[in-house]
């Protein structure tokens, strides 16, 4: 089995989510939507998905839970992205930038972060944005624009993507024959905003 090679660069991550964003965006003939803020609620997601899962984060760089929404705490992403704001990230800028490597990543971890990436995949900006604000953990430090601690995150996520018990797949078994579908393994999001999740 592959292993993880997380933590990776921050940019590295970023440019990871843009570019699959666009290339999937054009596929599927819909819409484009990433700008900073988004990235950025993205990239929450993503790091709660790695300590949840893998144990490890996905990045080095701490969270900040700014007035607006998650902020990675990364000057070089701020300084990379920051001018687009609320405008999205131009599909030229990314895709054209020399010092992207999209086989930057290891595959199994390029897959996890896309499997993240897909459930924003339908959301505009301001959406995915409205998800952080009902996030408990934001909720906990956003009054004075704290750090989220990792450790935190790592608890948090952990108990959002618990495996099923040997219990709930007995129950599912007997449920299987009726209308009701069987209970999710719970989701990346909080179940309050989404009822998507992300499978091992």
């Amino acid at each position: 089995m592959e292993k993880t090679k997380a933590p990776y660069d921050v940019l590295t991550v970023a440019r990871e989510i843009i570019e699959y964003s666009r290339v999937e965006a054009q596929k599927e003939q819909s819409p484009y939507f990433v700008n900073m803020y988004k990235l950025n609620t993205m990239m929450y997601y993503a790091q709660g998905a790695f300590l949840g899962m893998r144990e490890t984060p996905l990045f080095k760089e701490e969270i900040m839970a700014a007035s607006w929404g998650a902020k990675v705490d990364s000057q070089k992403l701020y300084c990379r992205y920051s001018k687009y704001g609320s405008v999205n990230i131009p599909e030229a800028y990314y895709t054209k930038d020399p010092q992207y490597e999209s086989t930057a990543m290891a595959d199994k971890d390029k897959a996890l972060l896309h499997k993240v990436v897909d459930l924003f995949k339908d959301k505009t900006n301001s959406e995915s944005l409205a998800l952080i604000h009902e996030e408990r953990l934001y909720q906990r430090v956003s009054a004075y624009n704290g750090i989220i601690p990792t450790s935190w995150m790592k608890e948090e996520f952990e108990n959002r993507l618990t495996v099923k018990t040997e219990e709930e797949k007995k129950l599912e078994t007997k449920t299987a024959s009726s209308e009701k579908k069987p209970k999710p393994v719970r989701g990346i999001v909080h179940k309050k905003s989404s009822s998507k999740e992300v499978s091992r």
